[in-house]
């Protein structure tokens, strides 16, 4: 079964992730390992809407790597405006 690696912290990761400038949100993160040493990532991470988004991904997935090495993020950048004009999914 998938879980999060042993050793690795994910309100840590969160908060990485917060930390780098432009960063506003995350939401939906994700961490697992697909074999032994063999870290991934998914989330999503919301931005100010003046931020650089290529700037802001190479950060956070710079951030991530380096500290929890986690070798492969997929992230998907989004601005604060999505959120008002896309409705919630109900769950």
């Amino acid at each position: 079964m998938e879980g999060v690696p042993r050793g690795l912290d994910v309100t840590a990761i969160e908060a990485t992730i917060l930390g780098v400038d432009g960063v506003t949100d995350v939401h939906d993160l994700h961490v697992w390992a697909v074999s032994s040493g063999s870290n991934v990532m998914t989330s999503h991470v919301v931005i100010r809407d003046s931020a650089d988004g290529d700037a802001v991904l190479a950060a956070v997935v710079d951030a991530v790597s380096d500290a929890f090495e986690i070798h492969h993020c997929t992230i998907q950048i989004e601005r604060a405006a999505f959120h008002e004009s896309v409705p919630s999914p109900s769950h």
